[in-house]
């Protein structure tokens, strides 16, 4: 979140020029936590999920990219139902998965405030990375 424009670019393209793990079996069963409510929240999640962020790694995520701390139990909450989807957070999770706001709005179903923030142009730079890095082998080759 800290580098200029033109370093988080240049990383982008580093990290989209490493090489990728290739798939060595099909998509694993979703463990009984991970299964969600069918609706809006459910379908938050399981695009955060495609982040490969852990509880903890979404909870911090948030903060980085939000500034606000939204406890992983907020989040589950709302893939369960049991939280409302608020237009606040639905901004951070448009953040988080660098989706316009006003795009998510429409998809999900959660009208916005006519006074929500611009799009922080760092964080939807540091969210695409979390998206270039989720296939990437953990030990690279250096040189």
């Amino acid at each position: 979140m800290g580098l200029s424009p033109e370093r988080r670019r240049r990383l982008r393209q580093l990290v989209r020029s490493l090489p990728q793990e290739g798939r060595t079996e099909p998509v694993p069963a979703l463990r009984v936590y991970e299964r969600f409510e069918r609706g809006p929240g459910g379908v938050l999640l399981r695009m955060i999920g495609n982040r490969n962020l852990s509880w903890t790694g979404m909870a911090r995520t948030f903060l980085c990219l939000t500034g606000r701390y939204w406890a992983a139990s907020t989040d589950t909450g709302v893939g369960n139902g049991r939280k409302e989807l608020t237009p606040d957070l639905l901004v951070d999770f448009a953040t988080v998965l660098s989706v316009p706001a006003e795009t998510l709005s429409v998809v999900i179903g959660v009208d916005l405030p006519d006074d929500t923030p611009p799009r922080n142009p760092a964080a939807a730079d540091t969210a695409e990375l979390l998206l270039d890095i989720r296939r990437r082998e953990a030990v690279q080759p250096i040189g």
